[in-house]
């Protein structure tokens, strides 16, 4: 009996061990589905490049980026771990995220750790670290750098500066401004002026030439220009002065323009008594005109003209550079201060529960089994520069996006990629299928393809390629 009531025992305790490992384990196994992993990840590898600056700490640096980003980095603004100042050559590395692919590639966290359904729209992102070598840095107490990050998407009242602390958590820092690209409105204006076209010494068949005919005796000042021929300098559409120059004058007066290589203006004056009146009438006119050389004049006159002309085509061609340069500058940039290096963001915190809620479904999920798979579904928003990810375990509570720009890629247990395009996403999620009256429920059909097409694939929808070629291969 009392072996009986051992055995009874053993089987109890041994019952409710199991039980309690089974329930530990489920518990632990509910917790890993349902958990979602803090900080940076990147979902294919690494790969957004950093721009790297390398420069003596005691000097500072600015950095000027195509779009328009700048950077300023003061003298000695380094310190390593142990808060020693850094005096030798440090490396910046710099990088920035304006679009929602760029920010997928990088794996950096678009929403909030403990209230998930918060996430951020950008409206321009950084990531600025400094290194002595294969140690880094840190900004010196007092220290900062001021940033002016290329605006590329619209901002409004809602936007504030955020900080990636720990490269987990983002913590708000209050305001950023946007303000007009000052270096690009100082850009334009420097190359406002258009190079000064050097003037060919020879006439052309368009030109005006004329003689002066003039009174030595009274005007003996004149002689220089005896016998000189003249081309006049017209504005616009100026016409030739053939009456006024055939008109007896009194007085010719020539003067040297100040600051015009060769311009003269050549003055004519008489008077004029108006018939059975005693009043005399000064008549005046004048004109720009340049003396036509010739002979040796001419010769070295044409030497000087060649070489001005070779400088000049520089000069133009070195302006149609710099304006097609400024012309990838952004307009506006968002201005702030970086008291501390690591990842800041530009961005607007919205709410996923402002939008109508469901299921996601996907043809794939017959492939692998849900139960004991954890697979991730990257939500990317690219009309509102952000990027959700929900693991499948939260699939059945997913806003939606009607209408909208949006792509989905899962990562697969298999380590494929299954991607639901922008068309197909549109064609399924629309204001006709979607409503906040009935349980939504939508089935998407995939593309799978190799993690690495798919990374390339990305990259390739960043420098504009076509949207189709991956669905067409």
């Amino acid at each position: 009996m009392k072996k009986t009531k051992n055995k009874q025992k053993i089987k109890w305790i041994t019952g409710l061990l199991f039980t309690s490992i089974v329930t530990l384990f489920g518990f632990k196994y509910y917790e890993y589905k349902h958990a979602y992993e803090k900080g940076i990840l990147p979902i294919f590898k690494n790969d957004i490049d950093y721009i790297e600056m390398s420069f003596n700490a005691d000097e500072g640096y600015e950095y000027h980026g195509k779009n328009g980003t700048h950077i300023s980095i003061p003298k000695s603004a380094f310190r390593d771990k142990n808060g020693n100042l850094v005096t030798e050559n440090v490396v910046v590395k710099f990088r920035e995220f304006h679009d929602a692919k760029s920010i997928l590639l990088s794996g950096i966290p678009m929403q909030m750790n403990d209230q998930r359904n918060n996430y951020m729209q950008s409206a321009g992102m950084m990531e600025i670290r400094a290194f002595n070598g294969n140690k880094e840095l840190q900004l010196g107490k007092g220290k900062s750098i001021n940033v002016s990050l290329a605006a590329l998407n619209k901002v409004d009242e809602n936007f504030n500066l955020y900080f990636l602390e720990d490269n987990e958590e983002w913590t708000e820092l209050g305001k950023f401004e946007t303000d007009s690209n000052q270096f690009k409105l100082d850009g334009l204006k420097a190359v406002e002026t258009i190079p000064i076209s050097p003037e060919n010494p020879q006439p052309s068949d368009n030109d005006f030439i004329f003689l002066l005919s003039m009174d030595l005796k009274n005007a003996p000042y004149l002689k220089a220009f005896d016998g000189v021929e003249w081309r006049m300098i017209k504005d616009n559409d100026e016409d030739n002065p053939y009456d006024e120059l055939r008109t007896g004058w009194d007085h010719i007066k020539i003067k040297k323009i100040k600051g015009k290589k060769d311009v003269f203006k050549i003055t004519f004056k008489r008077e004029v008594r108006l018939p059975g009146s005693e009043i005399v009438k000064n008549d005046r006119f004048s004109l720009n005109a340049q003396p036509v050389l010739k002979g040796r004049k001419l010769s070295n006159a044409l030497k000087a003209y060649k070489k001005d002309l070779k400088q000049y085509e520089i000069l133009l061609a070195q302006k149609e550079v710099e304006e097609q340069r400024l012309a990838l500058e952004s307009d506006l940039v968002n201005n702030f201060v970086v008291a501390k290096l690591g990842i800041w963001n530009c961005d607007r915190l919205t709410n996923a529960e402002n939008y109508v809620c469901g299921t996601y479904e996907f043809d794939f999920e017959n492939e692998f089994l849900p139960i004991f798979n954890k697979v991730k579904l990257y939500v990317v928003l690219n009309d509102q520069n952000g990027v959700l990810t929900f693991n499948n375990s939260d699939w059945n509570n997913m806003p939606f996006f009607p209408d909208e720009n949006v792509e989905l890629f899962a990562i697969l247990p298999d380590l494929k990629v299954a991607y639901i395009s922008s068309d197909i996403y549109r064609g399924k999620v629309n204001k006709e299928t979607i409503s906040k009256f009935f349980t939504n429920r939508i089935k998407f059909n995939s593309k799978i393809i190799p993690k690495e097409e798919a990374f390339a694939y990305i990259e390739n929808l960043m420098t504009n390629n076509s949207i189709t070629e991956l669905a067409n291969n």
